[in-house]
Order: structure tokens, then C-alpha cells, then sequence
């Protein structure tokens, strides 16, 4: 199961936080009744930082090069967030 939700998020949410509200937001898009009973539905967000900023997806294949070359060598941070949530919750 697949569903296109926004990627924007509070400008105040900072680095794990961001990840987190992001993954939270993927599973309330799944109203319950699209949830079959038993089903165990998992959604989780990734988010790079550097020097305090997030990295969002890259628009092009040359601005992932760039985003590649900033992180190469750099100390940066990986926040996962996931989300678990059944029919009931």
C-alpha cells in the first residue's frame, strides 16, 4: 500500500522530530476503513542533516551529485522515524 503525502513540516521540529512527524503523517493518511482487520500498517521517513540543516530530496540528478559531495567527508546525522498502527490505532 502506497499513498502520496506532503513532505513539508513545522519549521520549529528539529532534526529525529522532523522524521518522526513525517512517518506520523504517512500513516494517518490511511483512513481506518482502508485498513483490512489484522493488518499491521508500518510507515517510516528518512531525513539528512548537516551543519544544522535538513537536506530535503533532491530535484534533479545534479543536485544529488551536489548533495553528495557536500556530505562526502562531512559529519552529518540520519533520523528514521517509523510509525506502527493498526486498524484500531
Amino acid at each position: 500500500m502506497t499513498k502520496d503525502t506532503p513532505e513539508d513540516f513545522p519549521g520549529d521540529l528539529k532534526g529525529g522530530a522532523i522524521a518522526s512527524y513525517l512517518s506520523r503523517r504517512k500513516a494517518k493518511a490511511f483512513a481506518d476503513n482502508e485498513l483490512p482487520e489484522d493488518y499491521l500498517l508500518i510507515t517510516a521517513d528518512t531525513i539528512v542533516c548537516i551543519d544544522n540543516h535538513v537536506l530535503n530530496k533532491p530535484a534533479s540528478p545534479a543536485e544529488a551529485v551536489n548533495m553528495l559531495k557536500t556530505l562526502s567527508g562531512n559529519q552529518h546525522t540520519v533520523y528514521t522515524g517509523v510509525t506502527i498502527r493498526t486498524k484500531q490505532k
